[in-house]
């Protein structure tokens, strides 16, 4: 449930913090789907 939970936080709110925290940590961005 908490797997769901957080899924649906990343693709919904924190969309941009993610891509931030992938540009960081990885050097790029995701591609926008």
């Amino acid at each position: 449930m908490l797997q769901i939970i957080s899924q649906l936080a990343i693709t919904c709110k924190d969309q941009k913090v993610t891509e931030e925290w992938y540009c960081r940590n990885f050097g790029f961005r995701r591609a926008r789907v």
